[in-house]
């Protein structure tokens, strides 16, 4: 890493309970070779395990990169958006990257080309890639029907319909730009915008920037049970709305004047309509902005009707 002042990328690490993996995700982030500084902001949700410990140890080691925060209370726990509101905010990063304590990269270059990508390319809001996943012991493991979707979709480069059809975004791979990620942090905090998981930060940025996935792998993802954001009932309750908070934008900013586009949009609303967890009121609020917009309505009946 190059001795300079100013750091160009803030890495950020959720942990809880990680004690068998953080010093694997310590570890690579550490072995990134890059032009530029760069900063580790670890931020420990109050673990009950040795992981405090072991964050500890590394920050004593490497005092100018590795930034701990120790939390004496779980604030996941309480309902607060730990990045949003506790790590991010205090990033010093141009970009912000990210990667939680039970992950790992694999990819010495990752951060060094990531950079160099989104440097030469200001149109583009950030950049992503391709994962290899990993057991709780870290050997390889066959990829799961989402992975395999992915990668069927995978384009180089989407934009918020495609976003919309399938994620393609893998967020341990993410680098972004940061005063976008903290534009989007602050309207979470000020919205009170509850629901907000990865999924709603990508899609936001692709309404406005073009985002970049390559088919490269750079990192590792652990398949285990212990982890909120891989519960399946946590996904099920919060992806309803924020597909509904995106739809609702692109009806209000979006022609979505290519038939591939209005062909996406339709299929979202129609799965929003039939979803049992998206509140009555907000199905209203879809169809109200249906009726605004005749040519669509008119599609969605058709569509309809043909599907029966």
């Amino acid at each position: 890493m190059a001795e300079n002042s100013k750091v160009k990328v803030s890495i950020c690490c959720a942990t809880y309970n990680h004690e068998q993996y953080i010093a694997q995700a310590l570890d690579s982030f550490l072995m990134q070779k890059t032009s530029f500084p760069f900063e580790v902001i670890v931020h420990d949700d109050s673990s009950t395990d040795e992981t405090p410990r072991i964050i500890s140890e590394y920050a004593i080691k490497h005092p100018s990169i590795i930034k701990p925060i120790f939390q004496k209370e779980n604030k996941l726990s309480r309902g607060h958006h730990v990045h949003a509101e506790m790590i991010w905010p205090i990033t010093s990063g141009e970009y912000i990257a990210q990667c939680e304590g039970d992950d790992y990269w694999t990819d010495p270059q990752k951060m060094q080309n990531q950079v160099l990508f989104l440097d030469n390319n200001p149109d583009y809001g950030m950049i992503s890639s391709d994962i290899q996943l990993v057991d709780e012991s870290g050997d390889n493991i066959p990829p799961t029907k989402m992975l395999e979707a992915q990668r069927a979709m995978f384009k180089p480069t989407v934009d918020v319909f495609d976003l919309l059809e399938c994620n393609t975004i893998n967020t341990l791979t993410t680098c972004i730009r940061a005063e976008i990620l903290k534009k989007l942090a602050e309207r979470v905090i000020n919205e009170n915008i509850w629901y907000a998981f990865d999924y709603w930060f990508w899609l936001q940025i692709a309404m406005d920037y073009k985002i970049y996935v390559s088919s490269q792998k750079t990192a590792a993802y652990r398949i285990h049970g212990h982890s909120v954001s891989r519960n399946s009932d946590y996904l099920t309750e919060r992806t309803p709305r924020v597909l509904h908070s995106i739809v609702k934008s692109i009806m209000g900013r979006h022609n979505a004047t290519a038939e591939a586009d209005r062909t996406i949009l339709l299929s979202v609303i129609r799965r929003l309509l039939k979803d049992r967890y998206l509140p009555t009121s907000n199905k209203l609020n879809l169809v109200g902005n249906l009726l605004r917009r005749p040519f669509l309505l008119a599609n969605l009946s058709k569509r309809t009707r043909n599907s029966e």
